[in-house]
Protein backbone atom coordinates (compact mmCIF):
# COMPACT_ATOMS: atom_id res chain seq x y z
CA UNK A 1 0.00 0.00 0.00
CA UNK A 2 1.07 3.61 -0.45
CA UNK A 3 3.35 4.79 2.36
CA UNK A 4 4.05 1.24 3.52
CA UNK A 5 7.66 0.30 2.91
CA UNK A 6 8.85 -3.29 3.36
CA UNK A 7 12.26 -3.21 5.06
CA UNK A 8 12.33 -6.57 6.86
CA UNK A 9 12.47 -10.10 5.50
CA UNK A 10 9.14 -11.95 5.14
CA UNK A 11 8.58 -15.59 6.00
CA UNK A 12 6.79 -18.12 3.80
CA UNK A 13 4.69 -21.23 4.38
CA UNK A 14 2.44 -23.41 2.28
CA UNK A 15 -1.18 -22.30 1.88
CA UNK A 16 -3.88 -24.96 2.43
CA UNK A 17 -5.38 -24.37 -1.04
CA UNK A 18 -2.09 -24.48 -2.92
CA UNK A 19 0.65 -21.94 -3.46
CA UNK A 20 2.28 -20.09 -0.60
CA UNK A 21 1.39 -17.68 2.20
CA UNK A 22 3.86 -14.78 2.48
CA UNK A 23 3.84 -13.09 5.90
CA UNK A 24 5.42 -9.67 6.35
CA UNK A 25 5.05 -6.38 8.20
CA UNK A 26 5.39 -2.87 6.79
CA UNK A 27 7.40 0.10 8.03
CA UNK A 28 10.87 1.63 8.00
CA UNK A 29 13.19 3.03 10.66
CA UNK A 30 16.32 4.14 8.84
CA UNK A 31 16.47 7.94 8.46
CA UNK A 32 15.88 10.72 10.98
CA UNK A 33 12.58 11.52 9.29
CA UNK A 34 11.33 8.00 10.02
CA UNK A 35 10.84 8.91 13.68
CA UNK A 36 7.60 10.69 12.73
CA UNK A 37 4.36 8.72 12.87
CA UNK A 38 3.72 8.75 9.11
CA UNK A 39 1.05 6.57 7.53
CA UNK A 40 -0.66 3.58 9.14
CA UNK A 41 1.39 0.39 8.85
CA UNK A 42 0.14 -3.20 8.78
CA UNK A 43 0.95 -6.88 8.99
CA UNK A 44 0.06 -8.98 5.96
CA UNK A 45 -0.51 -12.64 5.16
CA UNK A 46 -0.66 -12.78 1.35
CA UNK A 47 -1.65 -15.87 -0.61
CA UNK A 48 0.75 -16.18 -3.52
CA UNK A 49 -0.72 -18.46 -6.17
CA UNK A 50 0.38 -16.50 -9.22
CA UNK A 51 -2.62 -14.14 -9.30
CA UNK A 52 -2.62 -10.40 -8.62
CA UNK A 53 -3.33 -9.32 -5.03
CA UNK A 54 -5.00 -6.03 -4.10
CA UNK A 55 -5.84 -4.50 -0.73
CA UNK A 56 -9.53 -5.13 -1.44
CA UNK A 57 -8.84 -8.87 -1.87
CA UNK A 58 -7.41 -9.18 1.67
CA UNK A 59 -9.62 -9.97 4.66
CA UNK A 60 -9.31 -7.28 7.34
CA UNK A 61 -8.49 -8.28 10.91
CA UNK A 62 -8.47 -5.64 13.67
CA UNK A 63 -6.94 -5.02 17.07
CA UNK A 64 -9.92 -4.18 19.26
CA UNK A 65 -8.49 -3.52 22.73
CA UNK A 66 -5.97 -4.28 25.45
CA UNK A 67 -6.04 -5.78 28.93
CA UNK A 68 -3.82 -6.83 31.82
CA UNK A 69 -2.88 -10.48 32.23
CA UNK A 70 -2.18 -12.30 35.46
CA UNK A 71 1.53 -11.82 34.84
CA UNK A 72 1.07 -8.04 35.01
CA UNK A 73 1.86 -7.53 31.32
CA UNK A 74 -0.43 -5.72 28.88
CA UNK A 75 -1.96 -7.84 26.11
CA UNK A 76 -3.82 -7.11 22.91
CA UNK A 77 -7.15 -8.52 21.77
CA UNK A 78 -7.85 -8.90 18.06
CA UNK A 79 -10.58 -10.25 15.83
CA UNK A 80 -11.35 -13.77 14.60
CA UNK A 81 -12.85 -12.55 11.33
CA UNK A 82 -12.64 -15.87 9.46
CA UNK A 83 -15.25 -18.25 10.82
CA UNK A 84 -16.74 -18.45 14.32
CA UNK A 85 -14.41 -18.29 17.31
CA UNK A 86 -14.38 -20.85 20.12
CA UNK A 87 -13.83 -18.20 22.81
CA UNK A 88 -15.88 -15.14 23.83
CA UNK A 89 -16.69 -13.17 20.68
CA UNK A 90 -15.67 -9.56 20.03
CA UNK A 91 -16.89 -7.07 17.44
CA UNK A 92 -15.61 -8.08 14.01
CA UNK A 93 -15.62 -11.84 14.61
CA UNK A 94 -17.04 -14.27 12.03
CA UNK A 95 -17.15 -11.68 9.25
CA UNK A 96 -16.62 -14.36 6.60
CA UNK A 97 -16.81 -18.14 6.56
CA UNK A 98 -13.66 -20.17 6.05
CA UNK A 99 -15.01 -21.52 2.76
CA UNK A 100 -15.72 -17.98 1.48
CA UNK A 101 -12.32 -16.84 2.68
CA UNK A 102 -10.60 -19.50 0.59
CA UNK A 103 -12.75 -18.79 -2.46
CA UNK A 104 -12.85 -14.98 -2.42
CA UNK A 105 -9.81 -13.67 -0.51
CA UNK A 106 -6.10 -13.57 -1.22
CA UNK A 107 -5.04 -13.49 2.42
CA UNK A 108 -5.44 -11.05 5.28
CA UNK A 109 -4.17 -7.78 6.75
CA UNK A 110 -3.96 -6.43 10.30
CA UNK A 111 -3.56 -2.67 10.68
CA UNK A 112 -1.30 -1.53 13.52
CA UNK A 113 -3.41 0.81 15.67
CA UNK A 114 -0.87 3.11 17.35
CA UNK A 115 0.49 6.20 15.58
CA UNK A 116 4.04 5.47 14.48
CA UNK A 117 3.81 1.71 15.07
CA UNK A 118 5.63 -0.29 12.42
CA UNK A 119 7.47 -3.54 11.68
CA UNK A 120 11.19 -3.49 10.87
CA UNK A 121 12.17 -7.00 12.01
CA UNK A 122 11.74 -10.26 10.14
CA UNK A 123 8.60 -12.34 10.44
CA UNK A 124 8.70 -15.87 11.88
CA UNK A 125 6.17 -18.61 11.16
CA UNK A 126 6.00 -21.24 13.89
CA UNK A 127 3.47 -24.04 14.42
CA UNK A 128 0.90 -22.48 12.10
CA UNK A 129 1.24 -19.03 13.68
CA UNK A 130 2.93 -15.77 12.74
CA UNK A 131 5.18 -14.23 15.39
CA UNK A 132 6.33 -10.70 14.62
CA UNK A 133 7.66 -7.67 16.52
CA UNK A 134 6.41 -4.11 16.11
CA UNK A 135 8.04 -0.91 17.34
CA UNK A 136 6.71 2.49 18.34
CA UNK A 137 9.62 4.97 18.27
CA UNK A 138 9.97 7.65 20.90
CA UNK A 139 10.41 11.25 19.82
CA UNK A 140 12.37 12.08 23.00
CA UNK A 141 16.07 12.68 22.40
CA UNK A 142 17.08 11.31 25.81
CA UNK A 143 15.04 8.10 25.79
CA UNK A 144 16.13 4.59 24.89
CA UNK A 145 13.98 4.24 21.79
CA UNK A 146 10.29 3.78 22.47
CA UNK A 147 7.94 0.85 22.87
CA UNK A 148 6.84 -2.27 21.07
CA UNK A 149 4.73 -5.41 20.88
CA UNK A 150 5.16 -9.11 20.13
CA UNK A 151 2.19 -10.12 17.97
CA UNK A 152 1.09 -13.74 17.55
CA UNK A 153 -1.80 -14.74 15.25
CA UNK A 154 -2.88 -17.63 13.02
CA UNK A 155 -0.76 -17.37 9.88
CA UNK A 156 -3.34 -18.67 7.40
CA UNK A 157 -6.23 -16.36 8.36
CA UNK A 158 -4.85 -13.73 10.76
CA UNK A 159 -7.36 -14.92 13.38
CA UNK A 160 -6.45 -14.67 17.05
CA UNK A 161 -5.44 -18.01 18.50
CA UNK A 162 -4.55 -19.42 21.91
CA UNK A 163 -0.79 -19.00 22.11
CA UNK A 164 0.34 -16.72 24.95
CA UNK A 165 0.79 -17.71 28.60
CA UNK A 166 -0.66 -14.61 30.25
CA UNK A 167 -0.54 -15.91 33.85
CA UNK A 168 2.90 -17.58 33.76
CA UNK A 169 1.63 -20.98 34.92
CA UNK A 170 3.42 -22.88 32.16
CA UNK A 171 0.15 -23.79 30.43
CA UNK A 172 -1.71 -22.41 27.44
CA UNK A 173 -5.39 -22.78 28.31
CA UNK A 174 -8.58 -20.85 29.07
CA UNK A 175 -6.90 -19.40 32.16
CA UNK A 176 -4.87 -17.25 29.76
CA UNK A 177 -7.94 -15.64 28.17
CA UNK A 178 -8.86 -12.06 29.11
CA UNK A 179 -12.58 -11.71 29.73
CA UNK A 180 -13.02 -15.07 28.07
CA UNK A 181 -11.16 -14.03 24.90
CA UNK A 182 -7.80 -15.22 23.57
CA UNK A 183 -5.03 -12.64 23.35
CA UNK A 184 -2.89 -11.95 20.29
CA UNK A 185 -0.01 -9.77 21.43
CA UNK A 186 2.03 -8.68 24.46
CA UNK A 187 3.56 -5.26 25.15
CA UNK A 188 7.32 -5.31 25.57
CA UNK A 189 7.95 -1.88 27.16
CA UNK A 190 10.90 -1.03 24.90
CA UNK A 191 11.76 -1.42 21.22
CA UNK A 192 12.03 -5.19 20.55
CA UNK A 193 14.35 -6.95 18.17
CA UNK A 194 13.24 -10.07 16.33
CA UNK A 195 12.67 -12.91 18.77
CA UNK A 196 15.12 -15.76 19.27
CA UNK A 197 13.05 -18.93 19.78
CA UNK A 198 14.01 -21.62 22.28
CA UNK A 199 12.05 -24.85 22.75
CA UNK A 200 11.03 -25.82 26.26
CA UNK A 201 12.17 -29.09 27.80
CA UNK A 202 11.11 -31.17 30.79
CA UNK A 203 8.03 -29.68 32.45
CA UNK A 204 8.09 -26.92 29.82
CA UNK A 205 7.94 -29.32 26.87
CA UNK A 206 5.24 -28.05 24.53
CA UNK A 207 6.13 -24.43 25.26
CA UNK A 208 8.44 -22.13 23.34
CA UNK A 209 10.24 -19.15 24.79
CA UNK A 210 10.68 -16.05 22.69
CA UNK A 211 13.81 -14.25 23.92
CA UNK A 212 13.71 -10.62 22.83
CA UNK A 213 16.54 -8.11 23.13
CA UNK A 214 15.16 -4.61 23.72
CA UNK A 215 16.38 -1.04 23.34
CA UNK A 216 16.69 -0.54 27.11
CA UNK A 217 19.28 -3.33 27.37
CA UNK A 218 16.99 -5.97 28.86
CA UNK A 219 15.99 -9.38 27.54
CA UNK A 220 12.25 -10.12 27.66
CA UNK A 221 11.11 -13.74 27.79
CA UNK A 222 7.69 -14.48 26.30
CA UNK A 223 6.35 -18.03 26.90
CA UNK A 224 4.13 -19.26 24.07
CA UNK A 225 2.53 -22.41 22.78
CA UNK A 226 4.95 -24.66 20.93
CA UNK A 227 4.95 -28.12 19.42
CA UNK A 228 6.47 -30.93 21.51
CA UNK A 229 7.33 -32.87 18.35
CA UNK A 230 9.54 -30.02 17.13
CA UNK A 231 11.71 -29.93 20.24
CA UNK A 232 14.86 -31.56 18.92
CA UNK A 233 18.55 -30.95 18.33
CA UNK A 234 19.06 -28.12 15.82
CA UNK A 235 22.79 -28.60 15.16
CA UNK A 236 25.61 -30.98 15.97
CA UNK A 237 29.32 -31.47 15.52
CA UNK A 238 30.75 -34.83 14.47
CA UNK A 239 33.97 -35.83 16.23
CA UNK A 240 36.40 -38.27 14.70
Amino acid sequence: ASGQAITARPDVTRFPKGGYLVAVGSGRYVDIGDNAAGSTQAIYGIWDNGAAVTQASLQTQSIVGTGLGGSGSTYRLSTHAVGPATDAAVAGDNAISLADYYSSRKGWKLNLPVAGERVVTEAAIRNGRLVISSLIPSTGVCTFGGDGWIIDVDVTTGNRTAALDTNNDGLIDAGDYLGGTMVSGVKVGAVPAAATILGGTGIHRGLEFKMINTSNGSIVRVPEKGNPKLSRRSAWEQLR
